[in-house]
């Protein structure tokens, strides 16, 4: 179960940044897009690094991001 709550906690903390993100950059539409895939490419090569339990779950939270 450990390992649940730490992807529930990032996933979380994820959308709160996207958010921001998106609120921050409001008038400019297209840069929103940018940094979240910018964001899960490297969520993505951090979660090769990684491996294991803890790697999988950085990339399926890199691919959520991406189809955010």
């Amino acid at each position: 179960m450990d390992g649940f709550n730490n992807l529930i906690i990032m996933t979380v903390i994820f959308t709160i940044i996207i958010g921001l993100i998106a609120l921050i950059f409001r008038e400019k539409k297209i840069i929103v897009p940018i940094i979240t895939s910018i964001l899960s490419i490297i969520l993505v090569v951090i979660s090769f690094i990684i491996g294991g339990w803890e790697g999988i779950g950085l990339g399926f939270i890199s691919l959520s991001i991406n189809i955010h």
